[in-house]
């Protein structure tokens, strides 16, 4: 379900605006209880942590900005934030259009189920891994990921496709992805 004309909603507000975002929250991972549409204090705790992953500006209260990230993340379907959580600290930063191409990446190679081995990485994770000083990784931009029973050939054809101006990185167990905007390859065997 899509919302076009969502009005500013914030605390204390009922309806199918709050039904909505609830909806949208819990299935992307920030779990704020049932869809009762009253927007009380978990879905202002939701809002809020969504607002800091997607970088916006955290006031728990959803305006035009906040909205236009919620319609994008209602097409993210095999995906939630925590499997994008930095492995060192546990902070999550994402970019939504990374999660849009990977939803888009797993239709293309036949709906099969794809694993994300790292996401965001803070900057002292991103050090302990050798990452790149300014890696996309730092942003939530990339994810390096891998699919079971697909060869490289093709999953490097598809990935290729999805991700046209973005980076792509071959390594010996997986292909980094990122939407840094220009093109980008690189191989690592």
């Amino acid at each position: 379900m899509r919302r076009d004309n969502l009005k500013m909603v914030k605390k204390n507000n009922i309806g199918n605006d709050v039904i909505f975002i609830q909806n949208v929250l819990n299935s992307i991972g920030f779990k704020v209880g049932n869809v009762d549409g009253v927007f009380g204090p978990n879905t202002e705790r939701g809002v809020r942590q969504f607002q800091n992953t997607f970088g916006l500006k955290v006031d728990g209260i959803v305006g035009k900005e906040t909205f236009v990230i919620l319609n994008k993340a209602n097409n993210v379907r095999h995906f939630t934030v925590d499997e994008f959580r930095c492995r060192h600290c546990g902070s999550v930063k994402l970019d939504i259009n990374l999660l849009l191409k990977l939803e888009e990446l797993r239709k293309s190679v036949g709906n099969r189920p794809i694993t994300i081995n790292s996401g965001y990485r803070c900057p002292v994770h991103n050090r302990k891994v050798n990452g790149a000083v300014n890696s996309q990784h730092l942003y939530g931009k990339a994810a390096d990921i891998s699919l079971k029973d697909i060869t490289m050939k093709i999953l490097a054809a598809k990935v290729n496709e999805v991700f046209a101006k973005g980076g792509v990185g071959y390594y010996s167990s997986f292909v980094h992805v990122d939407v840094r905007g220009y093109r980008a390859r690189w191989n690592s065997f």
